[in-house]
């Protein structure tokens, strides 16, 4: 069975080339993401497919905003994920507020992968 994560990465204006911060945004759904018309599906391996959208800071910012919401419900609002989480945003926040300088691109980034659990 193939499963998705979510992979956000900041890069800033000194060197666009390496992210400067990478979040794995399991609260982030990837179903949602898939079928943004903004992502753009890509098949390198033959059998896996990835999604990827470079996103200004406004749709980020509005992405992060709708994400963080439902992480205050359901599954996510359990204490254990809210340990694994809100690190995770307050970094997020942080980029935003200009911790990593000035950011030139966010990249959201959804892969497809085995699981390894059968349908």
């Amino acid at each position: 069975m193939a499963a998705k994560s979510v992979t956000i990465s900041f890069y800033g204006t000194t060197d666009a080339s390496d992210a400067a911060l990478c979040i794995w945004a399991r609260w982030w759904d990837a179903e949602v993401l898939c079928a943004d018309p903004r992502f753009t599906t890509t098949n390198e391996t033959g059998s896996y497919f990835d999604w990827s959208a470079d996103l200004s800071l406004l749709e980020f910012t509005s992405m992060h905003d709708m994400f963080r919401a439902k992480t205050m419900s359901g599954l996510y609002a359990a204490p254990d994920w809210q340990k694994v989480i809100q690190p995770k945003i307050q970094a997020i926040d942080g980029a935003l507020a200009g911790a990593l300088g000035e950011i030139s691109r966010i990249n959201v980034h959804v892969s497809e992968w085995e699981s390894g659990l059968g349908d």
